[in-house]
């Protein structure tokens, strides 16, 4: 398979979400932090490195949290709005990792194999 670049990927991450070339953005840079991605704009920003680069993360719950190292009561962006999802969350503990663009990079690598 095809072998991309951090700059190649950090270049789409720019493009996707309107954010400025003068930003740094290295490996451990957070994508809620320091680039305000959360949500529905983290979920959409996943659904398009899967279009952009061809590939698909994992559908499956244990599957999905093995390739992005997640716990169980873990999660990648912080929720928008209030539905079923958040009333579990409400209930249930759960932390949002400080998910970084460098570990994307790495999962989207791995897919690529």
């Amino acid at each position: 398979m095809q072998k991309i670049t951090f700059e190649h990927f950090t270049d789409f991450i720019r493009q996707h979400a309107g954010i400025s070339s003068k930003r740094l953005i290295t490996p451990t840079t957070p994508f809620e932090k320091d680039l305000g991605i959360t949500g529905d704009d983290g979920v959409e920003l996943l659904e398009a490195v899967e279009k952009h680069f061809g590939i698909t993360f994992p559908t499956d719950e244990n599957e999905s949290r093995a390739l992005f190292n997640l716990k169980a009561d873990e999660y990648l962006f912080e929720s928008e709005g209030f539905g079923l999802i958040n009333f579990i969350r409400l209930v249930r503990p759960y932390t949002v990792r400080n998910f970084t663009v460098g570990e994307l990079y790495e999962a989207v690598c791995k897919r690529l194999l």
